[in-house]
C-alpha cells in the first residue's frame, strides 16, 4: 500500500505541474514562450528520475522481488520488470525491453494469475522460485508456463539473477527472457 502512495502521490505532482504550466501559458501566451514549453527536458534528469524509481520499486526480501516481477509480467510492465533484474541481466535485456517498446507479452492470451508454486533456499542469499503464469483468453482458459526464478540479494538489494522457462518457449511471449539464463 506505501508504494501505491506514493505512485498516486508522483502522479499527483505531475498533474500539478501541468496544470500550473497551462494556466501560465495562459496568462502569458506569446511565441517566445510556447517555444519554451516545447525544449526537450534533460536527458541526464530524466536517467535520475528511472534510477531513483528504481531504486524505490527495489523489493526487501527475495519473495517481494518474485511477486514485483509476476504482478509486472501480468500487467505487461516491461519497465517494472527490468526494475527488478540484477545489473547483468539488465544488459543482456535492454535492448529487447526497448524494442517492445517496454510492453511485454500478448494481448490475447493474458496472464490471469500467477501462483508461486515453490521455493527454495541454495545458499544463504540465493533463492530459487516456480511462478506458474496461469493464462486466459476470450474464451476461457488458455495454458499455463513455467519460470524458474533465481533471486538473490546484491549489494543489499534483492535482484533476480536467472529467469529459465519450462522448456516450451512460452514463457518467451510473455516477457523477456535473457538469452544466457
Amino acid at each position: 500500500m506505501r508504494r501505491r502512495n506514493w505512485i498516486l502521490f508522483f502522479i499527483s505532482i505531475f498533474f500539478v505541474t501541468g496544470l500550473l504550466n497551462g494556466a501560465a501559458y495562459a496568462a502569458n501566451p506569446n511565441k517566445s514562450d510556447r517555444v519554451a514549453a516545447n525544449v526537450t527536458p534533460d536527458p541526464n534528469s530524466l536517467q535520475r528520475q528511472v534510477e531513483l524509481l528504481q531504486d524505490w520499486i527495489a523489493p526487501q526480501s527475495s519473495k517481494e522481488a518474485v511477486k514485483t516481477w509476476a504482478k509486472a509480467v501480468k500487467l505487461r510492465n516491461g519497465a517494472v520488470q527490468f526494475a527488478v533484474l540484477s545489473p547483468d541481466l539488465q544488459e543482456q535485456t535492454k535492448g529487447t525491453f526497448e524494442e517492445l517498446n517496454w510492453v511485454t507479452g500478448l494481448s490475447s492470451p493474458w496472464v490471469d494469475k500467477y501462483p508461486i508454486l515453490k521455493r527454495s533456499k541454495t545458499d544463504k542469499e540465493v533463492w530459487v522460485y516456480t511462478v506458474e503464469f496461469r493464462l486466459a483468453a476470450s474464451t476461457g482458459y488458455a495454458g499455463s508456463v513455467r519460470a524458474y526464478l533465481t533471486i538473490e540479494n546484491l549489494n543489499e538489494k534483492w535482484v533476480i539473477t536467472g529467469i529459465k522457462g519450462d522448456g516450451s518457449n512460452s514463457l518467451e511471449a510473455i516477457t523477456v527472457v535473457p538469452s544466457n539464463p
